[in-house]
C-alpha cells in the first residue's frame, strides 16, 4: 500500500503499529485496516478500509490541515463573545484556536440589533480578521455540500459569507445549483439561509468537551467531536454523545423552522497545559495570578484567558482554545 500526504513526512500508523513516514510503500495484511496519519502542528486523519486480497497495490493520499488558527477582532468594546455555543468573555481582541471547525457568535447587551455569527470550517484561512460592526454575515446551509455565490464571493456550505454594508437593509441574491434565493440583509444582524425548498427545515451544530466524542442524531452516527450546520427536519430530535471513557449521554432538542441551534455539551475534561517565560512578568490564567517562570497546569477543555503583566501594566492578553492534547505556551513569543 502506497501512502502519500500533503505535507509529507507524516507518521503512518496501521492497526496500532507505526509503519513509517510518507511518502512510502508498506506491506500490509488484507482485511480491515485502521490507518492514522499524524504530524506535529497538523490535525491527524483517520481512515478505515477493507483491503481485499485481489488488490496487489493500493494508493492513498491524505491532506492534512494545520492545527492552529488565529482570529483577530476589531471594534470590540461592549461586545460579548461565544465559541461553539459557550460564553468565553467580553471585549476579546485575540483568539487562538486549533484547526478544527468552530462557530463564533457575538452579541451586545447595549445594542440588541447586533448579532454576528461566523462559521469556521477546515478550509477557512489560518488568520481571520472580523469586525461585527462593519460586516454582516450570511450563513448558508444545505443538506449536501453546495457551492454558493453572493456577488463575487463564494463558499461551500456550511459556511459564512461576509457582506460589508452601511445600509440598514440590503437585498441579496444567493445563487446555487442553477437556482437562486433572494433575501433582505439587515445591518449587523447575521442571517441563516437554507438552500432547500422544504418549509419544515432547521439545523443544529453540536460541540463537546472532547475531540474524540462520537455524536449521533436520532440513532444515526454523524461525526466525531463536532457536528457543523447539520440540516434536518424541524421538530424534536434525540442527540447521543459517546465519550472515550465509555459513558453515553442523551439529550432531546427542539428545532424550529429555519432555526440554526448551536449547542455545547460539556463533560468534565481536564487537559495538560505547560506555560513558560524567561522575563520577570506575572502570568494571569483566567484572572488568577502566577509568578513562577514555569507552570504545569490542568485546565478544563475549552477557551481560557492568559495575560502577562508587569506590575499593574498589561503587556499582552490572549484567549486560547485547549483541546484533549493540551497546550505548550511560550510567553516569550508574545512580546
Amino acid at each position: 500500500m502506497y501512502v502519500d500526504s500533503s505535507p509529507q513526512n507524516a507518521l503512518v500508523t496501521i492497526n496500532g503499529k507505526r509503519m513509517g513516514y510518507t511518502p512510502n510503500t508498506f506491506t500490509v495484511p488484507s482485511g480491515n485496516l485502521k490507518i492514522i496519519l499524524s504530524k506535529i502542528g497538523y490535525i491527524s486523519k483517520e481512515l478505515t478500509i477493507n483491503l481485499d486480497k485481489s488488490f496487489s497495490k493500493k494508493q492513498l493520499f491524505f491532506e492534512l490541515y494545520e492545527n492552529s488558527r488565529i482570529i483577530k477582532f476589531q471594534d470590540v468594546n461592549g461586545l460579548d463573545f461565544y465559541l461553539d455555543g459557550k460564553f468565553i468573555g467580553k471585549n476579546i481582541e485575540y483568539l487562538e484556536l486549533d484547526g478544527m471547525p468552530h462557530i463564533i457568535e457575538i452579541t451586545s447587551e447595549k445594542d440588541n440589533s447586533i448579532f454576528f455569527r461566523y462559521i469556521i470550517n477546515k478550509d477557512s484561512p489560518k488568520e481571520i480578521i472580523l469586525n461585527p460592526r462593519l460586516s454582516t454575515s450570511i450563513e448558508v446551509l444545505s443538506q449536501e455540500k453546495i457551492l454558493t455565490y453572493i456577488g463575487d464571493k463564494y463558499a461551500f456550505t456550511p459556511s459564512t459569507i461576509l457582506i460589508n454594508t452601511i445600509q440598514n437593509t440590503k437585498n441579496i441574491d444567493i445563487y446555487y445549483l442553477n437556482s437562486k434565493k433572494s433575501t433582505i440583509l439587515r445591518k449587523n444582524r447575521s442571517q441563516t439561509v437554507f438552500l432547500t425548498n422544504s418549509e419544515n427545515v432547521g439545523a443544529v451544530s453540536l460541540f463537546t468537551s472532547s475531540t474524540y466524542a462520537l455524536i449521533y442524531i436520532d440513532g444515526k452516527y454523524i461525526n466525531k467531536g463536532y457536528v457543523l450546520g447539520h440540516v434536518l427536519n424541524s421538530g424534536t430530535h434525540n442527540i447521543t454523545f459517546k465519550f472515550p471513557d465509555g459513558k453515553t449521554y442523551n439529550i432531546n432538542i427542539n428545532i424550529n423552522n429555519y432555526e440554526h441551534r448551536v449547542i455545547f455539551f460539556s463533560k468534565a475534561n481536564l487537559v495538560p497545559v505547560k506555560i513558560i517565560k524567561t522575563k520577570t512578568f506575572d502570568i494571569y490564567v483566567d484572572d488568577i495570578k502566577y509568578s513562577s517562570s514555569e507552570l504545569d497546569l490542568r485546565l478544563e477543555y475549552g477557551v481560557h484567558k492568559i495575560a502577562i503583566y508587569k506590575g499593574q501594566k498589561k503587556i499582552a492578553e490572549r484567549f486560547i482554545y485547549l483541546t484533549d492534547e493540551g497546550k505548550y505556551i511560550n510567553l516569550d513569543n508574545w512580546y
